[in-house]
């Protein structure tokens, strides 16, 4: 319950941060149907991050003579790296395009 809590107000207030610093939106409104597609692409860069994540971690051996944890890290880096790029495209492309 307060994971779903936690990312329901963090996304919240990342769309507030997006839509007026990051995108520069000249209108105040909110609108449910931008909130609607910048929740899907919030939730869709949560399925790529872990996605990528778990594929580093799972499915490639470490690298350059990392420990486990390290490569952990290094596939929550990947995985995080990852979804920006596609959260950032998709709020660009589908929500707060111009």
């Amino acid at each position: 319950m307060f994971v779903a809590l936690s990312f329901i107000i963090g996304t919240t207030h990342s769309y507030f941060w997006n839509k007026f610093w990051v995108f520069q939106a000249t209108d105040n409104g909110v609108s449910r149907q931008e909130f609607g597609k910048f929740l899907i692409v919030s939730i869709i860069a949560g399925f790529i991050n872990v996605g990528i994540a778990s594929g580093v971690v799972n499915f490639m051996n470490p690298l350059l003579g990392l420990t486990l944890d390290q490569w952990a890290n290094v596939g929550g880096v990947a995985g995080s790296a990852v979804a920006l790029m596609a959260s950032f495209v998709g709020f660009k492309v589908a929500v707060f395009h111009k």
